[in-house]
C-alpha cells in the first residue's frame, strides 16, 4: 500500500514539476535509487549531494538494474537450449 502511495505521489510530483514529497518530507533518495535502477540515474543529479556513500550506492543500483536484467534474460533464453541439449545427449 505504501508503495502505491509513493508511486502516486511521485507521478503527481512529476506532473506538477516539483520534487516528490511524502508527508511533507522529500523522498529524494528513494527517487534517486529508483531512477538509477531503471535508467541512467538522472534524478540523482537533483539531490545536490556528492559524497562517496551516495556515489557508490547509486553505482551499485545502476549495476544491479542493468546487469540483473541482463542475467535474468540470459537465464530465460538458455533454459530451452539446455533442455534441447539434454534431449540430444540422451538420444
Amino acid at each position: 500500500m505504501i508503495l502505491i502511495v509513493l508511486l502516486a505521489l511521485f507521478i503527481t510530483g512529476l506532473m506538477v514539476g516539483r520534487t516528490p514529497e511524502y508527508v511533507g518530507k522529500k523522498i529524494g533518495p528513494p527517487d534517486a535509487y529508483a531512477s538509477a535502477l531503471a535508467n541512467n540515474g538522472q534524478a540523482f543529479a537533483g539531490m545536490s549531494v556528492n559524497s562517496p556513500f551516495w556515489n557508490s550506492t547509486t553505482v551499485l543500483a545502476m549495476l544491479v538494474g542493468r546487469l540483473g536484467l541482463g542475467v535474468a534474460a540470459l537465464a530465460l533464453a538458455l533454459g530451452p537450449i539446455v533442455e534441447h541439449l539434454k534431449m540430444v545427449a540422451q538420444a
